[in-house]
């Protein structure tokens, strides 16, 4: 056992507080230390997980906590190599900034509870797949072992950020009456559209380093990503226990060769229930699909953290906000992947945090304490805050689009032009599909970025004009706010069946600058919309993905291809243009459609075949 004393807890000047975010008030030391141990935990097959429990210390007899829970891919706990490790705590993360994280909670009554997930770290068992359906088993099971611990009131709330922020949805799924609440921050509980498959279009370039991170980790390698100096400090996931730990731990890492190796999964995928011959898997066997109803109609609430530009995150906590049954508030900001670095497209990266990181906690705080320890002085609000780039300000609402909000199309026109009302007379564009195009290194969609403390950053896209087909609209006559999903229409005759469309919409400073403010992307073959389930939450062409749905172009026939861009809020300024530019590849990133073969697209302007794009804006 470790035992850490807890800092003493500074009060933060509401100054340092945006609207709408709560006045801060100084938070109460309750517990100035932490006890730290570990465990197994068993599972109804025998298989076991390995946890870590952080306790408050000291804690009366007979005092029972409510417990923050957190099942992780990326080992709970990292010990650092000699010499480094004879002065380090023999318990708990090495890494200061999980230890402080948990010490916070500690600080304020709860404990603290943190599984390597089954064939994962020093847990034993196979990890087949991401959040396969047994993921929901060893939750409930992880669920019952905690509520029937001497320390436990018997509340536990799910807490997790990225693949951890799933698994805390996850707990949703189980319907065990322990869970009290869930903070899940970007995570991508549709693996298929959110990071995997967007628009259907694999993402190649992130999940081929996060299958090589993954098998690192499960070797017991301290992964590239990680970067040479962490590589030269880690020397593993941290064994339970201090007797038969490290053998328990061999065992374990031998089981974890078995395990799926995700960047050969997606392998000749297609649609979302097609399944891999090899694998036997399919991406709608991922646990949250499968329990998706469930989840929605749970009644528990839920509090999630996002950013517009990190993967489909944004589009995921505005999902989650609109079909969700239960209470809930939701934060979408302007943050690489997991809210650590700014990344507004107006501010470089090393700009101040747009809300601190002392701030969010205080909010998740009170969150839990409202709904866990029930205060009847004090209530957040049930809305989704979101912030608006350009503006760089912070804005709320109960609804989505926001009030105000009226969608405008402007048209594909002659000579480039993107214009307010359709062209007179037909016309097209003809585009061969350049695949030198790309969105950069450091797009929303590589997430393994910010491991190595780098932001998103699109850069000057202007040295992409040659590579795309852009059409400009006009210099603004006023500033402009754009808040919700763009729609992007067209109207193309296409030489290949199957091909992709990456759309990206950007802003035309005053200095010549073209900067990214918005993206969507869809495979053709997965062009066919449809009316959509009773679930889904707003009036935007739907794709299911699936097999049966399939709809390739007919080359030489006109056919549309209609989609939603990925959720933003931004303000343009007055005398920028607005440009939405079009893409047949990402290179570097997502996979190549097709395989073989130089598209050439014939984009339809003008009467019945009026290509546009349909902005949610209002004009200030």
């Amino acid at each position: 056992m470790t035992l850490r004393k807890q800092k003493t807890q500074k009060k933060i000047s509401d100054l340092d507080v945006p609207a709408p975010f709560a006045p801060l008030s100084e938070l109460p030391l309750l517990y100035p230390s932490m006890r730290i141990f570990s465990t197994y935990i068993p599972m109804r097959d025998g298989v076991r997980l390995a946890a870590d429990i952080y306790l408050p210390d000291p804690l009366p007899r007979d005092t029972r906590l409510p417990t923050i829970l957190e099942q992780t891919r990326y080992w709970r706990s990292s010990q650092l190599r000699p010499p480094l490790s004879w002065w380090m705590p023999k318990e708990g993360d090495a890494f200061p900034f999980y230890r402080q994280q948990r010490q916070l909670f500690t600080s304020q009554g709860y404990a603290c509870v943190v599984v390597d997930v089954r064939g994962t770290g020093a847990s034993f068992g196979v990890w087949r797949y991401p959040w396969e359906a047994v993921t929901v088993l060893d939750s409930f099971d992880i669920l019952e072992w905690i509520s029937r611990q001497p320390w436990s009131d018997g509340q536990i709330v799910g807490i997790g950020n990225s693949f951890s922020g799933t698994t805390a949805e996850l707990l949703l799924a189980t319907e065990h009456p322990a869970v009290k609440a869930i903070v899940p921050q970007f995570n991508h509980p549709d693996p298929f559209t959110d990071i995997a498959f967007p628009g259907g279009i694999l993402s190649e370039r992130f999940i081929r380093a996060w299958g090589e991170m993954d098998i690192n980790l499960d070797l017991n390698k301290p992964p590239s990503a990680y970067g040479n100096l962490m590589n030269i400090f880690i020397q593993g996931v941290r064994p339970v226990g201090d007797l038969h730990g490290r053998a328990d731990l061999a065992e374990a890492v031998r089981m974890h060769r078995d395990n799926g190796k995700l960047h050969g999964l997606p392998g000749g995928i297609v649609f979302r229930d097609q399944v891999h011959p090899l694998a036997n898997y399919s991406p709608d066997d991922s646990a949250s699909i499968l329990y998706a109803e469930t989840i929605r109609g749970a009644r528990i609430p839920v509090y999630g953290w996002a950013s517009w530009m990190d993967a489909g995150t944004g589009e995921a906590a505005v999902r989650r906000y609109l079909t969700y049954a239960g209470p809930q508030r939701a934060v979408i900001g302007a943050w690489s992947h997991g809210g650590f670095i700014n990344a507004s497209p107006y501010l470089p990266e090393d700009a101040p945090m747009s809300l601190r990181r002392s701030v969010k906690q205080h909010d998740i705080l009170r969150f839990l304490g409202q709904w866990v320890k029930p205060d009847k002085e004090e209530r957040l609000d049930e809305s989704l805050i979101y912030y608006t780039c350009g503006a760089e300000t912070w804005q709320q609402t109960c609804q989505w689009p926001p009030a105000g909000i009226r969608f405008q199309p402007f048209y594909f026109s002659p000579e480039q032009r993107l214009l307010p009302s359709p062209p007179e007379s037909p016309g097209e564009d003809i585009y061969a599909v350049d695949f030198r195009a790309t969105s950069g290194e450091y797009n929303r969609w590589w997430e393994l970025g910010v491991a190595k403390r780098r932001s998103v950053d699109y850069g000057d896209r202007a040295g992409q004009s040659e590579f795309v087909l852009a059409y400009e609209t006009e210099p603004l006559e006023r500033d402009v706010e754009i808040t919700g999903s763009p729609v992007l229409t067209l109207y193309v005759d296409s030489s290949e069946p199957d091909c992709s469309f990456f759309a990206y919409l950007e802003d035309v400073c005053l200095d010549g600058r073209i900067l990214c403010i918005g993206e969507g992307q869809l495979r053709a073959i997965h062009r066919r919309t449809q009316p959509p389930p009773s679930e889904f939450y707003r009036d935007i062409p739907y794709h299911s993905f699936h097999q049966s749905d399939a709809m390739p172009l007919q080359p030489g026939q006109i056919g549309e291809v209609s989609f939603a861009m990925l959720p933003l809020s931004v303000v343009v300024r007055r005398g920028h243009r607005l440009r939405i530019a079009i893409a047949g590849h990402d290179n570097g990133n997502f996979e190549r459609v097709p395989a073989q073969g130089d598209p050439v697209w014939k984009i339809q302007r003008g009467s019945e075949n009026a290509s546009r794009i349909l902005l949610p804006l209002k004009y200030l």
